[in-house]
Protein backbone atom coordinates (compact mmCIF):
# COMPACT_ATOMS: atom_id res chain seq x y z
CA UNK A 1 0.00 0.00 0.00
CA UNK A 2 2.59 2.64 1.09
CA UNK A 3 4.62 1.62 -2.03
CA UNK A 4 1.63 2.37 -4.47
CA UNK A 5 1.40 5.91 -2.45
CA UNK A 6 5.46 6.58 -2.93
CA UNK A 7 5.76 5.63 -6.31
CA UNK A 8 3.37 8.40 -8.13
CA UNK A 9 5.07 10.63 -5.39
CA UNK A 10 8.16 9.81 -6.71
CA UNK A 11 7.30 9.50 -10.41
CA UNK A 12 5.69 13.28 -10.42
CA UNK A 13 8.87 14.19 -8.52
CA UNK A 14 10.86 13.22 -11.97
CA UNK A 15 8.12 14.75 -14.35
CA UNK A 16 7.96 18.22 -12.40
CA UNK A 17 12.17 18.51 -12.40
CA UNK A 18 11.36 17.67 -16.58
CA UNK A 19 8.90 20.69 -16.68
CA UNK A 20 11.36 23.06 -14.39
CA UNK A 21 14.42 22.11 -16.87
CA UNK A 22 12.08 22.57 -19.99
CA UNK A 23 11.02 25.56 -18.38
CA UNK A 24 14.38 27.00 -18.28
CA UNK A 25 15.15 25.78 -21.84
CA UNK A 26 12.37 27.66 -23.08
CA UNK A 27 12.53 30.45 -21.22
CA UNK A 28 15.24 32.58 -22.85
CA UNK A 29 14.74 30.98 -26.12
CA UNK A 30 11.17 31.80 -26.67
CA UNK A 31 10.77 34.99 -24.85
CA UNK A 32 14.22 37.04 -24.35
CA UNK A 33 12.01 39.86 -22.07
CA UNK A 34 12.21 37.42 -19.33
CA UNK A 35 11.41 34.46 -19.58
CA UNK A 36 7.45 34.65 -19.49
CA UNK A 37 7.02 31.55 -21.98
CA UNK A 38 9.64 29.48 -19.58
CA UNK A 39 7.76 30.24 -16.22
CA UNK A 40 4.43 29.42 -17.55
CA UNK A 41 5.91 26.28 -19.15
CA UNK A 42 7.44 25.26 -15.53
CA UNK A 43 3.70 26.19 -13.80
CA UNK A 44 1.53 24.29 -15.68
CA UNK A 45 3.72 21.23 -16.12
CA UNK A 46 4.24 21.77 -11.82
CA UNK A 47 0.38 22.03 -12.08
CA UNK A 48 -0.07 19.27 -14.00
CA UNK A 49 1.89 16.81 -11.84
CA UNK A 50 -0.08 17.89 -8.78
CA UNK A 51 -3.23 16.63 -10.83
CA UNK A 52 -1.28 13.54 -11.66
CA UNK A 53 -0.33 12.78 -8.23
CA UNK A 54 -3.87 13.60 -7.14
CA UNK A 55 -5.23 10.94 -9.58
CA UNK A 56 -3.19 8.47 -8.54
CA UNK A 57 -3.79 9.26 -4.55
CA UNK A 58 -7.72 9.13 -5.93
CA UNK A 59 -7.71 5.77 -5.54
CA UNK A 60 -5.96 4.88 -1.57
CA UNK A 61 -8.38 7.90 -0.23
CA UNK A 62 -11.10 9.57 -0.16
CA UNK A 63 -11.37 12.11 -3.19
CA UNK A 64 -11.33 15.42 -0.82
CA UNK A 65 -8.48 13.97 1.26
CA UNK A 66 -6.28 12.99 -2.11
CA UNK A 67 -6.46 16.37 -4.19
CA UNK A 68 -5.88 18.60 -0.56
CA UNK A 69 -2.98 16.10 -0.36
CA UNK A 70 -1.40 16.54 -3.41
CA UNK A 71 -2.25 20.57 -3.59
CA UNK A 72 -0.04 20.47 0.22
CA UNK A 73 2.64 18.30 -1.92
CA UNK A 74 2.67 20.95 -4.61
CA UNK A 75 2.38 24.08 -2.38
CA UNK A 76 5.26 22.60 -0.09
CA UNK A 77 7.54 21.43 -3.01
CA UNK A 78 8.71 25.53 -3.49
CA UNK A 79 9.86 25.72 0.44
CA UNK A 80 11.58 22.12 0.41
CA UNK A 81 13.02 23.21 -2.82
CA UNK A 82 14.31 26.23 -1.75
CA UNK A 83 15.94 24.46 1.18
CA UNK A 84 17.33 21.96 -0.89
CA UNK A 85 19.27 24.49 -3.43
CA UNK A 86 20.12 26.11 0.39
CA UNK A 87 21.76 22.95 1.50
CA UNK A 88 23.03 21.53 -1.96
CA UNK A 89 24.41 24.85 -3.76
CA UNK A 90 27.62 25.63 -1.63
CA UNK A 91 28.68 21.97 -2.61
CA UNK A 92 27.55 22.70 -6.09
CA UNK A 93 29.50 25.67 -6.57
CA UNK A 94 32.61 24.40 -4.97
CA UNK A 95 32.61 21.13 -6.75
CA UNK A 96 31.63 22.27 -10.53
CA UNK A 97 31.83 25.77 -10.44
CA UNK A 98 35.18 25.75 -8.35
CA UNK A 99 34.03 29.42 -7.44
CA UNK A 100 35.89 31.08 -10.58
CA UNK A 101 32.54 31.92 -12.50
CA UNK A 102 30.02 34.79 -11.50
CA UNK A 103 27.25 32.99 -13.92
CA UNK A 104 27.73 29.23 -12.22
CA UNK A 105 25.39 30.50 -10.05
CA UNK A 106 22.73 30.62 -12.34
CA UNK A 107 23.71 27.11 -13.31
CA UNK A 108 23.50 25.91 -9.51
CA UNK A 109 19.81 27.57 -9.29
CA UNK A 110 18.81 25.64 -12.45
CA UNK A 111 20.44 22.47 -12.33
CA UNK A 112 20.15 21.34 -8.45
CA UNK A 113 16.42 21.23 -8.35
CA UNK A 114 16.36 20.18 -11.30
CA UNK A 115 18.53 17.30 -11.76
CA UNK A 116 17.04 16.60 -7.35
CA UNK A 117 13.40 17.37 -8.39
CA UNK A 118 12.62 14.23 -6.80
CA UNK A 119 14.38 14.64 -3.41
CA UNK A 120 12.46 18.05 -2.56
CA UNK A 121 9.19 16.80 -4.36
CA UNK A 122 9.16 13.65 -2.35
CA UNK A 123 10.18 15.23 0.86
CA UNK A 124 7.40 17.35 0.46
CA UNK A 125 4.93 14.44 -0.13
CA UNK A 126 5.61 12.71 2.91
CA UNK A 127 3.01 14.95 4.86
CA UNK A 128 0.51 13.84 2.35
CA UNK A 129 1.47 10.65 1.59
CA UNK A 130 0.74 9.63 5.40
CA UNK A 131 -2.62 11.37 5.17
CA UNK A 132 -3.64 9.34 2.37
CA UNK A 133 -2.12 6.28 3.65
CA UNK A 134 -4.19 6.86 7.28
CA UNK A 135 -7.38 7.72 5.50
CA UNK A 136 -6.99 4.14 3.56
CA UNK A 137 -5.92 2.21 6.58
CA UNK A 138 -9.13 4.20 8.43
CA UNK A 139 -11.53 2.59 5.20
CA UNK A 140 -10.29 -0.53 5.50
CA UNK A 141 -11.01 -0.67 9.37
CA UNK A 142 -14.21 0.53 8.54
CA UNK A 143 -14.73 -2.01 5.48
CA UNK A 144 -13.56 -5.06 7.48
Amino acid sequence: MLLSGCLPLAGTGLLAGGAVQLGFLLGPTVDSHGGEVGAATALVGLIGCVALLASCWWRLSAPRIAIGAAVATGVLSFLTTALFVFLTAAPYDAIVCGNSSDFCGLGVVQVVPTLGAVVPWTVAGIPGLLVVVADYRRNRLREG
